[in-house]
């Protein structure tokens, strides 16, 4: 296959729009549905909701789809009624308000929901009618007290540093902003009533990593909550709803009227010989195969250059595993999987809080007795050391961690994924109490 850069997706135009027309697609892999949605949505360009039965299935088809290509999806969990648990909580407020707007937006997007969270009435009323627009460009005139008023408007809280999602700054003749929906914040240097700079900054160590030209975002306070609350299907109706199920091991996208199936017979591409030289050879054995192959990695000239000497076509992205179809005579590969480069980040981590924040196995032995923790459902504790316990399968061990008035919790370590370090700015903060 010659290798060529086109703007074209992985999936056929043709199998696209029988979609589109109410055809469901069976025979998934999550990996080749993300890579579906992602083309679909651009030959669409329209919104699309996509259905889950649960936070849990959602989230993590989410994190797949983010990984492979970010400007495109958006996912919207639904509020939760339990108390908010610092360090956790902002995460889901983050995703919502990056929905709302997002949907407003004129770009399309892929939006993962489940029933819940699509129909609640969770969204002030008034949203649309609230949003305000922030606009800065280095050089022009701008007001640094109307940009206070509106952030003041838009439910920002004002705070002598920024460190956290949602707050605001001014000192003197510089005004630092940090959007519940950016990653990191930003900061504005004003001589007078005119913009002198513009620069993304680093929230712990308050330096500058990039500095930019323009910059702007829309924004709403999504504080506020009244008896004419609205939910997310009322804004958006004329949104196509399609639902995921499982049938056997594989995943089938469907339309809630389905007009016709397709299955596809999707089965991911493993490669998990330690051995580069073998991993290639069984892509090169698979490619002799299939009439479209394709090679997803980063966007950087050696991938490029390694999937024209592979025979492949190159396209922009990430995924965990590559796919096949003999049915569409279709071969995915990944980099990740060929390569074993890092993992992907978290979506809202910054630079700095990527050390250590998530507890696994291998981040155990960086805690000391004393340490802040959270745990999703108990919230903030004292970390206490690693101990033995019984169970039925006999002596297990579990992450020990204090809370107000010396009760305890224990976190096995098939658990740990509900924990992390706490990542706020007080050096004293109050402990949960059970």
């Amino acid at each position: 296959v010659k290798h060529q850069r086109i703007p074209a997706g992985v999936f056929s135009d043709g199998l696209i729009n029988k979609f589109i027309r109410g055809a469901s697609i069976s025979g998934m892999t999550w990996e080749a549905l993300a890579v579906f949605l992602y083309d679909t949505t651009r030959l669409f360009k329209k919104n699309i909701f996509i259905q889950f039965d649960n936070e849990e299935k959602a989230l993590s088809f989410y994190r797949v789809c983010n990984e492979y290509r970010n400007n495109c999806f958006l996912y919207f969990p639904s509020v939760k009624t339990r108390e908010a648990v610092p360090g956790f909580d902002i995460e889901d407020t983050r995703y919502r308000k990056e929905s709302i707007l997002g949907l407003m937006g004129d770009d399309a997007s892929c939006c993962i929901v489940t029933e819940r969270s699509l129909s609640e009435l969770s969204i002030p009323g008034a949203v649309e009618s609230s949003v305000i627009s922030f606009n800065f460009c280095v050089g022009d005139k701008n007001s640094p007290e109307k940009t206070i008023e509106k952030l003041d408007s838009s439910g920002y809280e004002r705070s002598v540093s920024v460190f956290d999602p949602g707050y605001y700054s001014s000192r003197g003749d510089v005004l630092d902003i940090y959007p519940v929906h950016f990653r990191n914040p930003f900061r504005i240097s004003y001589n007078f009533d005119r913009i002198e700079a513009i620069s993304i900054f680093d929230p712990l160590s308050q330096l500058t990593t990039k500095s930019i030209k323009t910059l702007s975002f829309r924004d709403f306070n999504s504080d506020s909550y009244d008896i004419n609350n609205i939910s997310l299907m009322m804004i958006h109706p004329d949104i196509s709803v399609c639902l995921i199920s499982r049938l056997g091991n594989k995943i089938v996208l469907s339309h809630l009227e389905e007009n016709g199936r397709i299955d596809l017979a999707f089965s991911p591409v493993v490669l998990l010989n330690k051995s580069k030289r073998k991993r290639l050879k069984k892509v090169a054995r698979l490619s002799k195969n299939v009439k479209n192959f394709f090679f997803v990695g980063g966007e950087i000239k050696k991938n490029s250059v390694f999937s024209k000497n592979i025979g492949a076509r190159f396209v922009s992205g990430s995924i965990g595993r590559g796919f096949l179809s003999n049915d569409l005579s279709l071969l995915v590969v990944s980099e990740r999987c060929l390569f074993d480069p890092k993992q992907q980040e978290d979506k809202w981590q910054n630079v700095d809080r990527n050390n250590g924040q998530f507890i696994d196995r291998g981040a155990l032995s960086g805690l000391v007795d004393g340490d802040f923790l959270v745990h999703k459902s108990f919230g903030l504790g004292i970390y206490r050391g690693v101990v033995f316990q019984n169970s039925e399968n006999g002596k297990k061990e579990s992450l020990e961690i204090e809370y107000d008035n010396n009760s305890r919790v224990f976190v096995s370590l098939d658990q740990l994924s509900r924990v992390h370090r706490y990542v706020g700015t007080k050096k004293t903060p109050k402990i949960s109490s059970l």
